[in-house]
């Protein structure tokens, strides 16, 4: 099972150095689509979806740069983020990982049982707004020469302040792009 991995792993790395991409360089791509937030914390657990959208552009080679915001959709609450990008272009796939840097207002937990509600309050105070996230669009596909549509990207991480406190699993139901 080992060598599976490492062989996973390999190709990860290696797709983006003998890949050519589809579109020029220069390039910049703004996109929009829903997603979905799930918080654990030690006492509680916190569900939230959210509109998105983002601009990305070329840093170097196979490396892209991305900056955009989130607001959830029942409580409001904005995200601001960037991410440093690896992308590969195979054909009409256009899976791409990185990481990704955030400031937050939607690490609010509900008030829940009287039992713990101190407890969670104090906690939630304590959460930084900035955090970091591991990002993946593995079903990022091109809908022809300007068009792109990414399902289920995946983000996990945690807050700066107090790592691992408070994890934040992110998953993006569907984005669709567009490159002018």
């Amino acid at each position: 099972m080992k060598t599976v991995y490492r062989f996973v792993l390999i190709i990860g790395f290696a797709m983006p150095l003998v890949s050519a991409p589809d579109v020029q360089a220069g390039d910049w791509e703004l996109s929009g689509g829903v997603s979905m937030l799930l918080y654990q914390s030690v006492f509680s657990y916190q569900a939230s979806t959210a509109f998105e959208t983002a601009l990305k552009g070329d840093l170097a080679g196979q490396w892209d740069w991305q900056v955009g915001a989130r607001i959830g959709i029942a409580s409001e609450q904005p995200e601001l983020f960037t991410r440093c990008l690896v992308e590969a272009h195979v054909g009409r796939w256009q899976p791409y990982v990185g990481i990704e840097f955030g400031a937050t207002g939607r690490a609010r937990f509900q008030e829940g049982g009287k039992l713990l509600r101190e407890t969670r309050m104090a906690m939630e105070d304590d959460i930084s707004p900035v955090y970091i996230a591991g990002h993946t669009a593995p079903l990022s596909f091109n809908l022809g020469k300007h068009w792109r549509a990414s399902l289920m990207e995946i983000h996990i991480g945690t807050h700066l302040r107090h790592m691992g406190r408070t994890t934040r699993l992110q998953i993006g139901i569907i984005t669709l792009g567009k490159t002018f």
